[in-house]
């Protein structure tokens, strides 16, 4: 409800008290602080935290948050102007998410569709980007993640950037019809 300072307060005593076994709420905790960080442009903190998110991911050995976590990281990089560095965390959070069944779907998708943004950035050709961006779109909706609202959107920009307004428009209808 747009209480940020509550949210890290919260976030920092649930941290303090959660016992260890309870390592995936926090996980999430310092997922939830590195991305307020974020929103309050401290690029800095946001990485401190998510250093931390990841070697909790790594001493926990959970492949899936650990992706997770590396997709924020690049979110982190490319915030801080870093997109070549951001697209290497991307990759190498593919790499664990295809060497780990489990590590697959929620962040898969995310790693995905965020690659497919940065290729965007970087002016890669179209073909190879909409099948990838697909990939993308089925990987979330399967894992029934609210990020494919972003696939989407890029779809419509790709689409739109090609000419095909009336395909972009559609690609948008379809995003609506499967939020409601």
């Amino acid at each position: 409800v747009g209480q940020n300072k509550k949210a890290e307060i919260l976030c920092k005593q649930a941290l303090e008290e959660l016992p260890q076994e309870r390592f995936t709420v926090r996980i999430l905790m310092i997922s939830t602080l590195s991305s307020l960080c974020l929103m309050n442009n401290d690029a800095d903190g946001a990485r401190i935290w998510n250093r931390l998110a990841q070697d909790m991911t790594r001493q926990f050995k959970v492949p899936a948050m650990e992706a997770q976590a590396l997709f924020e990281y690049a979110r982190i990089e490319l915030n801080r102007g870093h997109i070549q560095r951001s697209a290497q965390v991307i990759q190498q959070g593919l790499e664990l998410s295809a060497n780990n069944n489990e590590a697959s779907g929620l962040a898969r998708g995310r790693l995905v569709i965020y690659k497919c943004f940065l290729l965007w950035l970087s002016g890669e050709p179209r073909p190879q980007l909409v099948e990838l961006l697909q990939q993308g779109i089925s990987s979330s909706i399967h894992s029934h993640d609210i990020a494919v609202c972003y696939g989407y959107a890029l779809f419509a920009m790709v689409k739109a950037e090609m000419g095909k307004f009336d395909r972009a428009l559609d690609i948008l209808d379809q995003a609506e019809r499967l939020m409601q």
